[in-house]
């Protein structure tokens, strides 16, 4: 029998691993990791002219350079969907605090891109030539 994982032991483990890219990105953005990526590139090139090119160095380099795009590109859209999502909340506080503001916008982003459009002309164009 397997043991039940209790919601508050998940929430504390999500909780514990969403500090993980948020340390890295702070990290990948400091200027330790920019002299860091410079000393790699040079000890790479150093190890190359020394070994000649040889074709093992070749896969390395291109393997290495690959797998950091690829997880840096990762860390980017998590922090963008993180910055993007706080943004958001801000902007919908603000619509719900004024009293005038049409709440058709609170929450557009959780629509379809026609629904938004849609808003999007009830708001601007049909306001617009009642106002003429």
């Amino acid at each position: 029998m397997r043991a039940r994982i209790h919601p508050k032991g998940v929430a504390g483990y999500r909780s514990r691993l969403a500090v993980l890219p948020g340390v890295i990105t702070r990290w990948a953005g400091s200027i330790w990791s920019s002299l860091a990526a410079i000393a790699v590139a040079f000890l790479l090139l150093v190890s190359g002219l020394v070994t000649e090119f040889p074709a093992w160095w070749q896969t390395l380099v291109y393997s290495a350079g690959a797998l950091v795009s690829l997880l840096m590109l990762f860390l980017i859209q998590h922090t963008t969907n993180r910055d993007t999502n706080a943004v958001l909340l801000k902007l919908d506080e603000l619509i719900s605090a004024i009293p005038a503001a049409n709440e058709e916008a609170i929450d557009i982003e959780e629509r379809e891109v026609y629904e938004q459009e849609e808003v999007h002309h009830r708001l601007h164009h049909e306001t617009r030539s009642d106002i003429e």
